[in-house]
């Protein structure tokens, strides 16, 4: 009787997951063309993996109402890792760190999120926004630059200038060429039949460099945390109050991630974002992942040769409002009020994180946390020991 009863009520709740779905699958394009392109991927590479985990995320996964696809926080570790690895050697890397996503499932590792301190996750998040804050918003305002370091980039931005244009005005109203010089339009955007005949080569020879692992390591490490703290939040705003299975949603993005890499994707993750949005307007159970990714091949599939007209500078608008979130100095107040030592780990982790690197700055973060823990504990049994004598 329930299981007739739960067919009927997915079918009663069939129109507004689809709504939900269309809804997210418009935010979900340009972020995934955004994402790929300050990754330094091919900006197709973020619609295939918001595609491959939307159909087998939710088809395979433990979670009710999250979103999948290409992750905020994975962008300064792949953009690492295509600058040193090369393109074909870090979908090989985006493969394997699938891989390991898939055996951290099958070892029921979901509690992982729960080790790392909750500070040193807010640094090292705080980090990846300003990468991404500092790279993308001289290419939004018009403004290409090189740069060593992320802080090269940040300390550049006061110098950059504005510059606004709109192509379609020039070209549909006045009957001129558009503005916009081509190195700030989207290209590459291939048609599903060159999607689909034109399958990326994966290289795996440099699986036995030092490099190579320390990205797949990274890779994992983000893309876990980033999706298990993401379907801990989402569990707070499903209105039925569902918990996920969350060793059954890591087996699903493991394999989703190990096939989006195999078609030239990017890592596929838990979002939060697009899965509040998906909560705001009606999606209810894991169909409405199915048709954002659904939609997103439609888009595809109708408009491939329209998403060239879509300007630089308006996808990485959203990438700059995207790290100002992570990054958002609101934060420092709310772990102050949780005690002044987790702002010095989250200021450990951030400053860590980015003059050296991802890995070390959430090490250095643990490490500020159990240092901290251990001279907190030591001054508290010393004062005791002082009040006991004095009494």
């Amino acid at each position: 009787m329930s299981s007739k009863n739960n067919i009927a009520s997915f079918f009663k709740s069939l129109p507004k997951n689809i709504f939900s779905g269309f809804v997210v699958s418009l935010i979900a394009l340009p972020l995934g063309l955004g994402l790929a392109m300050a990754s330094d991927a091919p900006p197709i590479a973020g619609i295939i993996a918001a595609v491959v985990g939307g159909l087998l995320v939710s088809i395979l996964g433990g979670s009710n109402v999250t979103i999948t696809g290409p992750g905020n926080g994975l962008v300064g570790v792949l953009l690492v890792a295509i600058s040193t690895l090369g393109l074909e050697s870090a979908y090989a890397a985006i493969i394997c760190s699938g891989f390991l996503l898939l055996v951290l499932g099958f070892l029921r590792m979901g509690k992982l999120a729960d080790f790392f301190p909750n500070s040193a996750i807010q640094g090292m998040l705080a980090a990846i926004g300003l990468i991404i804050l500092g790279k993308q918003f001289h290419i939004m305002v018009a403004h290409k630059i090189k740069r060593d370091a992320t802080i090269d980039y940040l300390l550049e931005i006061p110098n950059v200038m504005l510059s606004i244009s709109l192509s379609y005005y020039f070209e549909l109203v006045l009957d001129l060429p558009h503005p916009i010089a081509d190195e700030y339009m989207v290209s590459g955007i291939p048609s599903a039949d060159q999607i689909i005949s034109q399958l990326p080569s994966v290289n795996f020879s440099k699986m036995g460099t030092m490099s190579f692992w320390l990205s797949v390591v990274s890779l994992t490490l983000i893309a876990s945390i980033e999706s298990l703290l993401s379907i801990k939040a989402v569990d707070k705003l499903d209105v039925d109050k569902r918990r996920s299975n969350v060793n059954k949603d890591l087996k699903a993005l493991g394999l989703a991630t190990v096939a989006s890499g195999f078609l030239g994707g990017l890592n596929v993750v838990t979002v939060i974002a697009r899965s509040s949005v998906n909560v705001n307007n009606g999606g209810s159970n894991r169909s409405a992942n199915f048709f954002h990714a659904f939609f997103l091949v439609l888009f595809i599939v109708l408009f491939s040769t329209q998403l060239t007209r879509i300007p630089l500078p308006a996808l990485m608008a959203i990438l700059v409002y995207t790290g100002y979130k992570l990054a958002n100095p609101n934060q420092l107040g709310r772990i102050l009020r949780v005690g002044k030592e987790q702002l010095i780990i989250f200021f450990v982790t951030l400053f860590v994180t980015l003059l050296v690197g991802l890995i070390q700055g959430i090490l250095a973060g643990i490490l500020a946390t159990f240092i901290l823990h251990v001279l907190i504990n030591k001054s508290f049994r010393l004062f005791t020991k002082n009040v006991l004598k004095s009494n």
